[in-house]
């Protein structure tokens, strides 16, 4: 059993999320305005596991999922606040 099995839960969610905010926009922008438009990311703390999201909402799909256990965290860590620099760091 993957010790980070426990968080499919979590992408389902992440999932769900995800298609509720493509189906309650308005309008749909064409491929040439989300190309042409700076990236917009949603950072996603998983309180059920050590673990962060990175949401491009621009297309609308998880591009990055960061391990806290990777940053020196233990694999109890529990993020529940996101604090993001300008510089995205």
């Amino acid at each position: 059993m993957d010790k980070y099995s426990h968080l499919k839960g979590t992408r389902l969610l992440l999932s769900l999320a995800i298609s509720l905010l493509a189906a309650c926009s308005d309008v749909e922008p064409v491929q040439s305005e989300i190309e042409a438009s700076e990236p917009e990311f949603l950072y996603v703390a998983s309180q059920s596991g050590p673990a962060l999201s990175v949401i491009d909402m621009n297309a609308r799909e998880v591009v990055e999922t960061i391990w806290l256990t990777s940053l020196g965290f233990t694999a109890n860590a529990k993020p529940h606040h996101v604090a993001v620099e300008p510089d995205g760091s």
